[in-house]
């Protein structure tokens, strides 16, 4: 697909975050990134403000990170938090050394929006 292509589709079929849903909205076709940039299928280099909305805080193509995902997925992609893993022992005990007096329980979630579940009901 070419560039214009990408956005097209991705313009008329998804919906866009973060905006209003009408018109107006072209897209910019991201096909690559590195570090805290990010490039369009034009080439164009731009440097990247909203990395740190997501999981790329440390960078794009940061390779401690990718490495230990790697590591990560060769063992285990995932799994329900119903079920303990070393990734999640180890987590908890990073957040024990760091947390305040008395806050010693987490949840690990994707996104907060599991926190409101039960707030709503």
């Amino acid at each position: 697909m070419s560039g214009e292509d990408v956005s097209r589709t991705v313009r008329e079929h998804l919906f866009g975050t973060w905006r209003r849903q009408r018109g107006g909205w072209e897209p910019l076709n991201v096909v690559r990134a590195e570090g805290v940039y990010f490039y369009d299928s034009q080439g164009r280099r731009y440097l990247d403000f909203s990395s740190q909305l997501v999981n790329v805080n440390l960078g794009y193509g940061n390779e401690s990170v990718i490495n230990a995902i790697k590591r990560q997925l060769e063992t285990l992609q995932y799994i329900s938090p119903a079920f303990a893993t070393e990734a999640r022992a180890r987590a908890a005990r990073a957040l024990l050394e760091i947390m305040p007096e008395g806050l010693t329980k987490f949840f690990f979630s994707t996104s907060g929006t599991e926190l409101m579940r039960p707030l709503l009901r």
